[in-house]
């Protein structure tokens, strides 16, 4: 179809239309997606080798309205030189020793949430509350701004639409278009982070002298090679604005879609609430990196990690996309300078052969492998959410931490039982994630004496725990 092209089968259907197009004519082949001819590469050993090719034969692409939303002087299509000094600045936030401290404030912001979904008297909408955790995370531990609750408030409401802006498949620029309404939410998202930024660090900004250290501090005291500094405050608050929204809306997705496959499994729920409690007992309730490496709860975070783009109810295409720099072959086919090519991920996960015929199982115990860590094994595959190569997320330490904690939490606190357990899955507003319609409204109880008692599950799918 004209502009159009095949975009509606790939996001309706992604596994089904690359297994069919590989079939035929083979991994490497055209299509026509969001109005631009694109070169697919649907083969898990063609995609890492691509995505390793980084700066040499391929350069980084993102859709057109998330590239137009998100411009910052962080980690643009830069050189390879600038690229690496990018990431080795931010490698020291996500370092071990860095996402170790972040534990207790996690644990202690769960635990507060959790007291208050279970006192609060009424169903919590859970896509909310988990936007609410990774966005509190990133800003707290990353960021140490300041915002007021009226901020937080006007920030939900304009990320909503800087989220739709930048998920709008051809960034038409109208008043009353996604993309147009999301370049309205940019500026001010931009402006509170600048207002906040001027509030928590005003007294340090004109010489730049900060008591605190981290990511937002370590912008403001870069300097460029003739001394001047590299970043201004308007700049360091569309970076700020980038990072969160990198950070917090996917962690989230996350979350809600391991929320999904836990209620639906009981017994998975159940080996997770004994193990929790064999660790309490050997370690007591503070929850490290160490306590959790290894262990089932990570499995089960990882299995969910692996099917969020295989599930029926959950997946999304999950594309990752480069453009070609100069022309090289590929599994014997040309692709020549300038074009766009497109890498399919999220199919690939579905064509491992460990895990052939029952891909689409959710089976946790794949990821236990005794002295073995779960996403190391997962990050063998090459088929992560978080990409590969140079280009790989440079926070998927911090989001598997953030998903673990959360886990973890849950099976020692809480039970739930979902409102509406057969609500629909879409790719909601304001998300980059299917979601479901109710936004996954729960009510919570507490767990009594940190006891795990057995869980059912009711004929409409309902998970509860007596």
């Amino acid at each position: 179809m004209p502009l159009l092209g095949e975009t509606i089968k790939i996001v309706q259907e992604p596994i089904e239309f690359f297994e069919d197009r590989k079939k035929t004519y083979g991994p490497v082949f055209k299509t026509h997606f969001a109005g631009d001819e694109c070169i697919v590469v649907a083969d898990t050993a063609l995609v890492k080798e691509v995505l390793a090719a980084e700066h040499e034969a391929v350069s980084f692409e993102i859709k057109k309205s998330i590239d137009l939303l998100t411009k910052s002087k962080m980690l643009p299509k830069n050189s390879k030189k600038a690229h690496k000094m990018d990431r080795q600045f931010l490698a020291k936030y996500f370092k071990a020793a860095s996402i170790a401290s972040y534990y207790p404030f996690m644990q202690s912001d769960l635990e507060k949430r959790m007291e208050k979904w279970v006192n609060g008297g009424k169903a919590i909408k859970f896509t909310e509350e988990s936007k609410a955790f990774a966005f509190s995370v990133m800003n707290t531990q990353l960021a140490g701004v300041e915002f007021s609750e009226e901020q937080l408030e006007e920030l939900d409401r304009l990320f909503f639409d800087f989220t739709n802006g930048a998920t709008d498949l051809f960034a038409i620029d109208l008043p009353w278009t996604a993309f147009g309404k999301g370049k309205v939410a940019d500026k001010g998202i931009c402006n509170i982070i600048q207002e906040s930024l001027e509030k928590t660090y005003g007294a340090g900004m004109k010489e730049r002298s900060f008591s605190d250290t981290n990511m937002v501090t370590g912008f403001l005291l870069q300097k460029e090679e003739d001394g001047s500094w590299k970043y201004s405050l308007a700049e360091t608050a569309q970076v700020m604005r980038s990072m969160l929204f990198a950070g917090h809306e996917t962690t989230a997705g996350s979350i809600c879609i391991m929320m999904h496959f836990i209620t639906r499994h009981p017994e998975v729920l159940e080996e997770i609430r004994e193990e929790q409690l064999e660790l309490m007992e050997r370690h007591g309730p503070v929850l490290t990196p160490e306590i959790l490496e290894g262990t089932y709860t990570e499995a089960v975070t990882v299995e969910c990690m692996r099917l969020q783009n295989l599930d029926k109810t959950t997946r999304i295409p999950q594309l990752l996309c480069r453009r070609a720099l100069s022309d090289f072959e590929i599994a014997g086919k040309l692709v020549k300078k300038g074009e766009k090519i497109l890498l399919a991920n999220g199919y690939n996960a579905s064509t491992v052969e460990e895990f052939l015929p029952d891909f689409e199982d959710f089976k946790p115990e794949r990821w236990v492998i005794p002295g073995k860590s779960a996403i190391a094994s997962y990050k063998a595959t090459d088929t992560s959410v978080f990409g590969g190569g140079p280009r790989v997320c440079a926070g998927e330490a911090l989001a598997w931490a953030e998903m673990k904690v959360f886990l973890a939490l849950l099976a020692r606190n809480v039970s739930w039982e979902l409102v509406n357990p057969g609500a629909e899955w879409k790719r909601a507003q304001g998300s980059l994630f299917k979601n479901p319609e109710d936004g996954m409204l729960i009510n919570f109880k507490s767990l009594s004496n940190n006891s795990a008692p057995s869980s059912s599950i009711l004929p409409n799918g309902a998970a509860v725990t007596p």
